[in-house]
């Protein structure tokens, strides 16, 4: 089985470096969404049969693009609906500074979730990603999947708020790093890839 990484609003397709090599012994792929570089193809998902792998908002993205015969979704501190955490009014905020002062917005963000930093921006990209994140609600899309789910958290999570990301993945599989923040494929990588090995051989 394949193995499709997905990586979160700010992020590049690197951000999966520490995780993928803990899984180096399965075959992958990563989708980049284009916010610090080129897209790579990200409004198709032509993996049939491919467990996908997805952190923050690109469980959201998943959803959003997602096509049949999909393995398994493993979300990594993910979401379906980001009204619930953060209120509108607080990420068109976002959306302003990151047009009058876009280093200074993802360098704020950045080390508030401890994600790795950029020397490149596209603009462009993050705005859309913000303005989808305003937007989207896309709870019943997760609850019409027909394939396993897994959920990996972080109680110390700054972003997402831990007893809805309880409620709202409390159905699937869950599991909760009590130390951990927002970025539990890089911080806590090895744990990421023991559950993820755990769930795929019981698939």
């Amino acid at each position: 089985m394949s193995i499709v990484f997905v990586h979160g609003w700010g992020c590049g397709a690197s951000y999966w470096d520490q995780l993928a090599g803990y899984l180096s012994d399965r075959e992958h792929r990563r989708i980049d969404l284009g916010y610090v570089a080129p897209a790579s193809n990200p409004d198709v998902l032509a993996d049939d049969g491919a467990i996908y792998i997805t952190h923050s908002f690109g469980a959201m993205w998943f959803l959003q693009n997602q096509s049949q015969n999909l393995k398994a979704l493993i979300a990594i501190n993910g979401f379906s609906a980001f009204q619930h955490h953060a209120d509108e009014r607080t990420l068109k905020t976002m959306m302003l500074r990151l047009k009058r002062a876009p280093e200074k917005q993802m360098q704020e963000f950045w080390d508030l979730c401890d994600l790795p930093h950029s020397t490149t921006l596209n603009l462009s990209v993050l705005q859309k990603g913000l303005r989808n994140m305003i937007d989207w609600d896309l709870k019943t899309e997760l609850e019409n999947l027909s394939c396993p789910v897994m959920s990996l958290i972080g109680r110390k999570d700054p972003i997402l708020n831990n007893e809805i990301m309880r409620a709202d993945w409390g159905k699937y599989e869950l599991h909760v790093a009590e130390d951990g923040g927002h970025s539990l494929p890089i911080s806590h990588a090895q744990w990421c890839a023991d559950k993820i090995k755990t769930f795929v051989d019981e698939l």
